[in-house]
């Protein structure tokens, strides 16, 4: 009886190996973007949008994506090969100078695909990582601390009021900044900041009013619109933005989590003001 002769490729093995070692490096070329991304402050659905561009401009049609605040998982498939990976996403924050870098550089990859190589995103990328900032620290300590100060203007109060918003935002934010440099745990940094921005708020307002004659109960101007203004830099606008965005693109995990994540600093701002206010209490019975 006579065998069935069976072709068998001698270059399958050899051709599986090179599709294994491009997904390979098409993986850390994607999972970099997508680390960016998520660290910038992107919602998951534009997150997914832009690792999904680099990683068709990079030959691999096959791509799946799973994003959430605190992991990117990612699937590349090509011929008969298929690579998987799982990052953890660690501290993040709001850079959305970094962000927009990363998706335009997506956007002219995927104008003119397969013209680009690993090496050249990554050289791409390591440019847009080292960037400095877009502006200065000490700017943005002066912007903010005007902008706490304008608000507190906007709902009506006068100039002491705004000068005390002033000075506890642009003080509480260079905390921040020390803090954030220091990798302290969120909840303690917003707690510190939101009762340092009261203090200095409550001081320059306290004692501008006694300049003059009568001053103000003191709770009246702990509670007033100076110390409330000057902790608005810590509210969470970016992630409460970016949840209400993955939620409507029904990316329910990443929004809820993000959504978690802005309600816990307002409660962290609602301790650090509780703690503010008993101080308050007990130092002008």
């Amino acid at each position: 009886m006579a065998s069935a002769d069976v072709d068998v490729d001698p270059r399958a093995p050899e051709a599986r190996a090179n599709d294994v070692a491009m997904l390979a490096d098409v993986m850390g070329v994607v999972l970099r973007v997508g680390l960016v991304m998520v660290r910038s402050g992107a919602a998951a659905f534009r997150s997914r949008l832009t690792m999904a561009r680099v990683a068709r401009s990079l030959g691999v049609n096959e791509c799946e994506f799973v994003v959430t605040p605190d992991l990117v998982q990612v699937s590349l498939s090509s011929g008969g090969a298929t690579l998987a990976r799982v990052i953890h996403i660690g501290e993040s924050g709001v850079n959305m100078g970094r962000l927009a870098a990363v998706e335009r550089l997506s956007r002219e990859l995927a104008a003119e695909p397969g013209r680009a190589n690993t090496f050249t995103v990554e050289a791409r990328l390591g440019a847009i990582e080292a960037a400095p900032p877009t502006y200065s620290r000490w700017l943005t300590v002066v912007m903010l601390g005007a902008a706490c100060s304008a608000f507190c203007g906007a709902m009506g109060a006068g100039t002491l009021q705004m000068a005390g918003a002033y000075a506890g935002a642009s003080l509480g934010h260079v905390l921040r900044l020390r803090l954030i440099a220091k990798h302290v745990h969120i909840v303690s940094l917003v707690t510190l900041c939101t009762f340092t921005s009261s203090v200095v708020a409550f001081g320059v307002v306290w004692w501008g009013a006694h300049l003059g004659n009568p001053a103000p109960v003191a709770f009246e101007i702990a509670s007033g619109k100076a110390v409330l203004a000057s902790v608005l830099y810590l509210v969470p606008g970016v992630p409460l933005v970016t949840s209400l965005l993955d939620i409507i693109h029904f990316d329910l995990v990443a929004g809820l989590a993000r959504a978690a994540f802005a309600s816990l600093i307002v409660a962290c701002m609602g301790v650090g003001m509780l703690i503010f206010l008993s101080v308050i209490r007990h130092a002008f019975p």
